[in-house]
C-alpha cells in the first residue's frame, strides 16, 4: 500500500500486523466477505448462461462452487488467526432475524439444498439404480445390467435468491467491520509512544529514522 506526495511520487505506508480478539474478529468477517462476493459472482455468471449454448459441465461447477461457498458462512470453521482456538466468528447476530418470511425461507432453501444435493448427496433428486435389462423376445432371461442415474437440475428459483440474500448480508458483515476496525484503530491510538516506536520497528515499508 502507498500514498502520494505532493510531488506525485509514491511512498510506501508503513504497515504491521497485530494479533488479538479484534483483529480475529475483522479477518473472519473478511473471510465470510469473501465467501459471499465468490458465491454471489458465480451466481450472477449462473443468471447470464445460457443453458441450450453454455457448457452444461461448467454451469453445474459454478451451481455446486456458489451453494458450497454461501454455505461456509453459515458453519462452524477454524478462525483465520493461528494464536487463537476459538471457532471462526459467525454472520453478524441479528442479520437472520431482520430477514422477512421471503428471505428467511429462501436462506433455509439454499442450505439445504447445499447439504442434500452438493455436499452430502442425500436428497431424492441425485441417485442411481441398479436396473436389469430382460430378454425382449425369444427365451425369458437376464440379459445385461445398467444404472439409471437421476441428476438434480440446476434450481433456477435458488442463483437469484442466493444473489439478494448476500448482497444483505455483505452490507451487514461491512457495518460490522467498519466497527471493529474502529475499534482496533482506536486502541492502538492510545498506545505509548514506545509501544507506537515498536510498531514502527515491526512495519513493513517503515518509515526512514
Amino acid at each position: 500500500m502507498a500514498a502520494g506526495n505532493d510531488d506525485g511520487t509514491r511512498i510506501p505506508i508503513p504497515q504491521v500486523a497485530v494479533r488479538g480478539e479484534q483483529p480475529t474478529v475483522l479477518a473472519d468477517l473478511e473471510s465470510i466477505k469473501q465467501d459471499l462476493l465468490f458465491a454471489c459472482q458465480l451466481a450472477t455468471r449462473l443468471l447470464a448462461a445460457n443453458p441450450d449454448e453454455d457448457d452444461p459441465i461448467l454451469i453445474d461447477a459454478m451451481w455446486r462452487a456458489s451453494s458450497i461457498a454461501y454455505r461456509r458462512c453459515f458453519t462452524s470453521g477454524r478462525p483465520l488467526a493461528a494464536n487463537t482456538r476459538q471457532g471462526r466468528t459467525r454472520v453478524p447476530d441479528g442479520w437472520l432475524e431482520s430477514l422477512d418470511e421471503r428471505l428467511a425461507a429462501g436462506h433455509q432453501a439454499l442450505l439445504n439444498n447445499a447439504d442434500k444435493h452438493v455436499a452430502h448427496r442425500v436428497g431424492d433428486e441425485e441417485q442411481a439404480s441398479v436396473l436389469l435389462f430382460l430378454e425382449p423376445t425369444g427365451p425369458k432371461g437376464v440379459a445385461g445390467h445398467g444404472v439409471f442415474y437421476l441428476k438434480q437440475m440446476l434450481p433456477t428459483e435458488l442463483p437469484p435468491l442466493l444473489i439478494e440474500l448476500s448482497t444483505t448480508l455483505l452490507g451487514s458483515i461491512q457495518r460490522a467491520q467498519d466497527r471493529v476496525g474502529s475499534k482496533i484503530v482506536d486502541e492502538a491510538n492510545r498506545l505509548s509512544q514506545e509501544e507506537i516506536d515498536d510498531l514502527y520497528r515491526h512495519a513493513a515499508g517503515r518509515r526512514a529514522e
